[in-house]
């Protein structure tokens, strides 16, 4: 993950090494995705199958 400063706004950009795939989020965006990241790590389902995952191929 990279930032940048356009405009006076914060830019978050991503790269994927493996295809050149590139794209970015701005700061209202990027706090946005980190909301609706927070919100689905609290759902037990997640936690359950984290868990789930951690006993069958270890640390994640």
């Amino acid at each position: 993950m990279a930032s940048s400063v356009r405009d006076g706004e914060t830019e978050f950009w991503f790269r994927a090494h493996e295809n050149g795939i590139t794209f970015g989020f701005s700061e209202a965006e990027w706090s946005a995705v980190g909301k609706l990241f927070r919100r689905a790590w609290e759902m037990p389902e997640i936690q359950t199958t984290w868990d789930e995952l951690t006993m069958e191929y270890g640390e994640l």
